[in-house]
């Protein structure tokens, strides 16, 4: 999907009326990290069941690499299929490519280097890798900010740009991940508001990623427990939601762990909402107050009621592959 097909508006302008309904309190929210999960001070982790063995804390910087590239490197509806969930539990292949091959194929000094030469590849690079703490080095986000607002601001391609506001994005949004378990939600409020600004820069640039999705929703959560009318009216929100209903309209996706009915709109605590039976995948598996609510949505996830194809599969490696093929280039003796 492109982020430039889509025109400015307000949110008011986009919202559908079943954005009435949306949440008081705050939902728990499940990204797919796991904290208690053992780690590899070796490399990484290349099995569910090699990872039985691990220590916690490298296993997480893993997935938090990985995750991050997904969600900022890919095109939104190629990172979508291969989000936390879906990447925790049936893509560990594609997670194992992602952090050896980008890890393996440039060390860490050669990566510093470049950076420092203002290699605009090496410098988002050692962002991810500050970002996450892998590669020999300690997590430190802030300096990883800093290297992704020079890229965003400096005088490198467009595209480039993008890419460093996605990741910029994902460390706002991410900044305390133990917020968005808590049922006072203003601490969240501004670093999602941050988020916000910074997706609608990436997406002006042309770089729609699934971090800009993922921003969507959090919103929508917080939308009626501490974002105030003001916001509403902000172009850049309204913008953002314009692009997100053309991705599920393109894409069937389903927001995880959903509380809303697809069809309604209705808040219920999750043991009262009914997933789809059928074929459809984690991504675009709906729920619904009951069976009425599940026929009168019908019309709408009918197509999406389906299991991915091999080729589609291929489609999302491939283009993955393709992704992350300019570390293989060695630029620098180091």
């Amino acid at each position: 999907m492109s982020a430039s097909k889509v025109t400015e508006g307000s949110l008011t302008t986009c919202l559908p009326p079943s954005m009435s309904f949306l949440a008081q309190t705050m939902p728990p929210f499940d990204f797919g990290w796991d904290s208690t999960l053992p780690k590899n001070e070796n490399g990484p982790v290349e099995s569910p069941a090699q990872a039985a063995s691990l220590d916690a804390s490298e296993l997480f910087k893993q997935q938090r690499y990985g995750l991050m590239y997904l969600f900022c490197y890919l095109p939104a509806e190629v990172g979508y299929r291969y989000r936390a969930h879906e990447c925790a539990q049936e893509s560990w292949a594609f997670r194992h490519v992602v952090y050896s091959l980008r890890l393996t194929s440039r060390s860490t000094k050669a990566v510093r280097a470049g950076a420092a030469k203002k290699n605009v590849d090496d410098m988002l690079e050692y962002g991810l890798r500050l970002s996450t703490g892998v590669g020999g080095l300690p997590r430190d986000a802030a300096k990883a900010m800093s290297i992704f607002k020079e890229v965003m601001t400096g005088k490198f391609p467009e595209g480039k740009r993008g890419l460093a506001a996605s990741l910029a994005a994902f460390l706002a949004y991410f900044r305390n991940e133990k917020k968005y378990y808590a049922t006072d939600a203003t601490a969240a409020a501004a670093d999602v508001i941050e988020a916000v600004e910074l997706c609608h820069t990436s997406c002006q640039h042309g770089h729609y990623a699934f971090i800009s999705v993922a921003v969507v929703v959090v919103f929508i959560v917080l939308l009626d427990i501490v974002l105030t009318g003001e916001m509403l009216n902000r172009p850049k929100i309204g913008y953002l939601f314009s692009l997100y209903y053309g991705f599920q309209a393109e894409t069937g996706f389903q927001p995880w762990n959903s509380r809303y009915c697809a069809a309604c709109g209705t808040r219920r605590r999750s043991f009262e909402l009914q997933k789809c039976s059928g074929r459809c995948g984690l991504s675009s598996k709906p729920v619904y107050c009951d069976r009425h609510c599940q026929k009168a949505d019908w019309k709408n996830h009918r197509k999406w009621c389906i299991l991915p194809t091999a080729a589609e599969d291929e489609l999302v490696k491939d283009l993955g592959l393709y992704s992350i093929i300019h570390l293989r280039e060695p630029r620098l003796q180091v």
